[in-house]
């Protein structure tokens, strides 16, 4: 028999729960990938973050575990149990992981304990289903064992019911048809007594169908008696999950305001590990003379670098998430990078930089030209990409051309501006061939960015 009560138990899962770190460091929080110049206080950020992350953590498992207890002790009170999944082992493991943390002797391994710490986060957070569906699987349990306590207590009841039922339905039937054949006199003719069975008949039908709505009837009444007690028990079961849930939301709430804290802790520390590379590129040009600082353009790398750090204290500011951050810092280490390459193209002179360039456009030209010719041959249709890549080869090609005549007076400089009109035109040329790629998915592209 089904009980519409049992429905309105909530099913336990534990989703969404603050047991997936707020904003994750498996990335370099650098300007680069070395070893930052104030290591001391980026460790010092990693153990108050591991603290506060294992904190957070073991207080959501806190939460989970003594509502699971509540639960267990209101499902004792219908003879079952929910038992909660064993937390001391996870408990110990964390704590262990923040002391390798705490522990860590410089910059890397303390980012790797850190990382380490935040994979078993978010594992464990990933099992969550399994360890809802344990505890799904034991309210189940207990609401079947219910219904079927119940089902058999009524199922008794209902047989009772019938055999009583009848008997009495026998009794009065005798009983009516005694009184009929009581206010016939003399002998009963064959008319008489079909006359009389066809009324004990209906009347038999005419009780019958009145006692099935009173049986009926009493049989409800009994399941709702005997299910009362349970319906209450089972209402506050659902509720201490409910109450679960409710409560793990509030700690995720309120430690959102701890996260953006050392979200903006975090930049702070960027923006400070920044100027203090500025101070020491600052610090080494300050050794160069005036030639020196000129023949290098010293003066414009000065310019293009205050510029990006300050393009980068604003997108920080505005960053409102840890995809937003990480754009911002590859944004400033592209025009870092792009800066000081600058410089080394000045310093470098045209022999050097041609005898680095030279095996890389062989290659490139070769790659080119089988590509060329890929595309001319099964690919009808993609004039304008042939056209791209060899505009592309052509460069390639006058680039060869020119390290054959260098001199040692020749500036390295003399090569840049081919360089980066190079590099844009093999962008474009492989975002077109990408999207002609669409309709042919295996074509190869490797090889076309010299």
């Amino acid at each position: 028999m089904k009980h519409w009560w049992f429905s309105s138990i909530a099913v336990f899962v534990i989703a969404g729960v603050l047991l997936v770190p707020i904003f994750s460091y498996a990335q370099n929080s650098t300007v680069y990938a070395q070893e930052p110049l104030l290591a001391d206080e980026w460790m010092e950020l990693r153990r108050d973050l591991a603290e506060w992350q294992s904190d957070n953590f073991l207080q959501s498992l806190d939460i989970i575990q003594v509502g699971l207890q509540e639960a267990n002790a209101v499902a004792t009170e219908l003879g079952g149990s929910i038992d909660p999944p064993d937390m001391a082992s996870t408990r110990g493991e964390v704590l262990s992981l923040v002391s390798s943390v705490d522990s860590a002797p410089d910059y890397t391994q303390s980012r790797e304990a850190l990382s380490q710490l935040h994979d078993y986060i978010k594992n464990y957070a990933a099992e969550r289903q399994t360890r809802s569906g344990n505890i799904k699987q034991q309210v189940d349990e207990l609401k079947a064992t219910l219904t079927d306590s119940i089902k058999a207590e009524v199922d008794l009841f209902v047989e009772d019911l019938k055999e009583t039922t009848q008997d009495e339905i026998e009794s009065l039937k005798d009983n009516y048809r005694q009184s009929l054949l009581a206010d016939v006199e003399g002998s009963l003719t064959e008319g008489q007594q079909a006359t009389i069975q066809q009324q004990a008949r209906d009347y038999v039908q005419e009780l019958a169908a009145q006692k099935q709505t009173e049986n009926k009837a009493l049989v409800e009444a009994m399941a709702a008696e005997l299910s009362q007690p349970h319906k209450e028990v089972m209402t506050r079961l659902g509720q201490v999950f409910e109450n679960i849930k409710n409560n793990l939301d509030d700690h995720r709430a309120q430690t959102e305001a701890e996260a953006d804290s050392f979200q903006e802790r975090r930049k702070v520390l960027i923006l400070k590990e920044v100027d203090a590379r500025l101070a020491e590129a600052q610090q080494r040009w300050a050794n160069l003379t005036s030639e020196q600082k000129a023949g290098l353009g010293i003066a414009n790398l000065e310019t293009e670098l205050a510029s990006a750090r300050a393009q980068l204290g604003e997108d920080l500011q505005e960053a409102a998430s840890e995809g937003a951050v990480q754009q911002a810092l590859q944004d400033f280490r592209n025009q870092w990078q792009d800066a000081v390459q600058a410089v080394e193209e000045n310093r470098m002179s045209a022999q050097e930089l041609c005898e680095t360039l030279l095996p890389k456009l062989t290659t490139q030209e070769e790659k080119l030209i089988q590509l060329i010719e890929t595309l001319r041959g099964n690919h009808p249709g993609s004039e304008a990409e042939q056209a791209a890549y060899q505009t592309v080869l052509d460069e390639v090609q006058q680039l060869i051309q020119s390290c054959d005549q260098v001199s040692a007076e020749t500036p390295a400089s003399d090569f840049a501006q081919a360089l980066q009109k190079l590099q844009a035109d093999a962008d474009r040329a492989k975002q077109l061939l990408e999207d002609f790629k669409g309709s042919f998915p295996k074509l190869d592209s490797e090889g076309t960015q010299p």
